[in-house]
């Protein structure tokens, strides 16, 4: 079973593509879409973060407190600006 999710992204170029791939005999292919996209922020869905909250960021220089100044941009719920 191949799972694939495709996002256009105008920084990076036309398609983004994520893909899980499960080997295996018999898979139920209905219940693990189920619960992967059960997984999916939906930007109509509320968000635990508001603006202005001071937030940590995983980066790749570690944990970085920040706060929250903008909600999906790229493709991604929450704009951070870092202290």
């Amino acid at each position: 079973m191949l799972f694939k999710m495709d996002e256009a992204d105008e920084e990076w170029g036309p398609i983004k593509e994520n893909r899980i791939c499960f080997i295996g005999r018999n898979l139920d292919k209905e219940y693990i879409t189920e619960e992967i996209m059960a997984c999916v922020v939906r930007d109509d869905e509320p968000l635990r973060f508001k603006l202005g909250d001071k937030v940590e960021c995983q980066t790749a220089d570690g944990w970085q407190k920040g706060k929250v100044v903008g909600f999906w941009g790229e493709g991604n719920p929450y704009r951070v600006t870092l202290d």
